[in-house]
């Protein structure tokens, strides 16, 4: 196989480098990576908008266009016929869609959850291609926009499918879904739409999706602005066969890697990673919110050592451990590293403690995660007002409205600080930190105090997308240059390292996300703040 020469695409939110196409076994990530460039840039984020008021009046969901002149796939339990809804591209773009052709026979189960909408601005648009059957144990993807992580770009997920129809018609899948995922298309290898999104079950490898064959076999009417109660009549020559897709070259199921620790502390276990053993001691990294001031290395045979906390990063969310035995663990800072940017497509390795493995994709590139969910609670609500921001309603018992304020003031500054948005700037101050908030209240400039407080939990939930094993990490975000995996890392086993397909050390599992989402710490924030440090 002559040697493929190389292709550096940029999609506006990730940079890819591919073969150019025509070789043959192309491995899994290129395969992936292709696919992404062929069809990611159809792939949209949706809400319901008011045109008139120019609102969003309805939570996000994803679709995918496919075809040149602005027609989208989507979820029956999202659209509607004659709505209309703002739609974001990967860069970006936005445009206005209306709601088309809805088949709902079952309004009560929402099945089969079809429908369709369409850009009402003039194309060509970008689009994907539309594919036809597939079989068990094919390789797929997708790429959703999940609406935990807020992000602007979509977020990509791979598996294979499991069932090709199950006793409802959809196509099943271990791409993992949540809310924000719904309407948002399941690719072959070769970047065709194969599904779209519509449910999942509280198994992470249970992920429904309407077979794009539903789509097809109703087009005709599904280019019509109607709700159809009944199944319409189906198209003629819906079921041509399409050329079949890549089958790549896919990655092994396990690598050698290793650096895994199984760390205990308050009583529960979580997972760490050998830095360095040798003959000055043994040096761990764990994760520090899970890790309390006594921490014991569980070895081998179940016998404890106790280690010492030599060093805190709380920024984000590391300890560094320390034995003064060298206990003759395999470390990562003499394995080869990865310290490129990551880019969507590339296959990942979690080294667990016990010899176990598990395997992810990369799911985006690299960005920062402001401390939203970690951040002190105000206890406000706060909407935009004229160029400030201002309050909209207070919690009764919360520290804002403990401290005096009230609705209708309007925010300017924390700590006489310039501002970059007081939503923004309140985001770096942590529980039980006391801040001094500048704010107008009327034709008054005044200041007062207020200690943050702790953030109320949220009410459990009992949706599917909400019990995946193990739940969210505590401490989840506030971390600079991490990117997303869709890698089934539970919570008790953060704190593992990351290797790439090649065995290349390229960071540490620092939080779990959501359903679809493990956070990945990138490596060069770890080699740069243990570099930082007297060892």
């Amino acid at each position: 196989m002559k040697k493929a020469a190389l292709l550096a695409t940029t999609l506006g939110w990730m940079t890819v480098c591919l073969p150019v196409a025509g070789q043959d076994g192309i491995s899994a990530t290129t395969a992936v990576q292709q696919a992404i460039l062929t069809s990611g840039r159809a792939v949209v984020k949706v809400f319901a908008f008011d045109t008139v008021q120019q609102v969003q009046t309805g939570g996000p969901f994803s679709a995918v266009v496919v075809s040149a002149d602005g027609f989208l796939l989507t979820a029956a339990h999202a659209s509607r016929p004659g709505h209309t809804y703002l739609v974001t591209f990967p860069g970006g773009k936005t445009a206005v869609a209306v709601g088309m052709g809805r088949i709902d026979t079952d309004e009560k189960e929402t099945l089969p959850d079809i429908a369709t909408m369409k850009l009402l601005a003039a194309g060509p648009w970008p689009f994907a291609e539309m594919g036809t059957a597939v079989g068990k144990g094919d390789a797929c993807m997708m790429l959703a926009y999940p609406e935990s992580t807020g992000l602007p770009f979509p977020t990509l997920r791979f598996g294979f499918v499991t069932d090709p129809a199950d006793g409802h018609g959809f196509l099943v899948s271990g791409c993992t879904m949540e809310v924000g995922d719904s309407g948002g298309p399941v690719f072959d290898m070769s970047g065709r739409v194969i599904g779209v999104n519509s449910r999942c079950q509280a198994a992470e490898a249970r992920n429904h999706h309407v077979p794009v064959t539903e789509y097809r076999k109703y087009w005709s009417s599904l280019t019509r602005q109607a709700n159809y109660r009944q199944y319409p009549q189906p198209d003629s020559g819906w079921d041509l066969p399409a050329p079949p897709a890549i089958v790549p070259l896919l990655p092994p199921g396990a690598l050698v890697i290793q650096g895994a620790a199984l760390l205990v502390s308050k009583g529960k276990t979580t997972g760490g990673t050998v830095w360095r053993s040798c003959k000055r001691g043994t040096f761990i990294i764990g994760k520090l919110s899970d890790l309390g001031d006594t921490v014991w290395l569980k070895a081998a045979g179940g016998k404890g050592v106790r280690l010492k906390v030599v060093a805190r990063n709380p920024g984000n969310d590391l300890v560094l451990l320390y034995s003064g035995k060298d206990l003759r663990l395999p470390g990562v800072e003499n394995l080869l590293r990865n310290l490129e940017e990551p880019a969507p497509g590339g296959f990942l390795f979690a080294a667990l403690p016990g010899g176990k493995q598990k395997r992810g994709i990369t799911g985006t590139g690299t960005f920062d995660m402001p401390p939203r969910l970690g951040s002190g609670y105000f206890g406000a609500k706060l909407v935009d007002k004229n160029t400030a921001v201002a309050i909209a309603f207070l919690d009764p018992e919360g520290p804002a409205a403990r401290s005096g304020f009230l609705p209708d003031d309007q925010l300017l500054r924390i700590n006489g600080l310039p501002s970059t948005g007081f939503i923004n700037d309140l985001q770096h101050y942590q529980p039980h930190q006391t801040i001094t908030v500048t704010f107008q209240r009327g034709d008054s400039l005044l200041r007062q105090s207020v200690t943050l407080a702790q953030r109320p939990e949220a009410p459990a939930s009992n949706h599917p997308a909400e019990m995946y094993e193990g739940g969210k990490s505590a401490r989840r975000d506030g971390f600079t240059k991490v990117w997303f995996s869709d890698m089934h890392i539970s919570s008790t086993e953060c704190g593992s390292p990351v290797f790439d397909d090649q065995a290349r050390f390229c960071g540490i599992a620092i939080a779990r996300y959501s359903r679809t989402a493990t956070v990945i710490l990138h490596a060069t924030e770890i080699v740069r703040w243990m570099g930082s440090l007297s060892l």
